[in-house]
């Protein structure tokens, strides 16, 4: 009998134990967490360009008009046919957006840091 009784105090206070792990907490400190989740970069306006903003060839029926998903400018096929991900601006992190040369190498770049600086951070 005592035997049962001790089992039963045990499961209950394993109980009170799993209701402290899985709580919540109060809203205050949900709201102050969520504000320490970045938020998506504003993403830039497109330019509506009547020509390729590096090469300046007139866009045309066969010369089609593409925006670099970074800076906004309107370029060819020839000087925007490199790829990235852009999930800090709100796109979809698993699909790469069209980016222009300048802005693939900025990526690049950064890219590059953040790696070699989650390295160091590992040593």
């Amino acid at each position: 009998m005592q035997a049962q009784q001790h089992q039963q105090q045990t499961d209950s206070e394993d109980s009170d134990e799993d209701e402290e792990t899985y709580d919540m907490g109060s809203a205050t400190e949900y709201d102050q967490a969520r504000t320490l989740a970045p938020r998506p970069l504003p993403r830039p306006q497109w330019e509506k360009a009547q020509s390729c903003y590096t090469c300046r060839q007139p866009f045309a029926p066969t010369l089609h008009r593409h925006h670099c998903r970074r800076c906004g400018h309107s370029f060819c096929h020839a000087h925007s046919n490199h790829f990235h991900k852009l999930p800090h601006l709100g796109y979809d992190g698993e699909v790469p957006e069209r980016v222009c040369k300048k802005c693939k190498s900025v990526l690049d770049a950064r890219d590059t840091e953040e790696r070699v600086t989650w390295r160091l951070a590992r040593c």
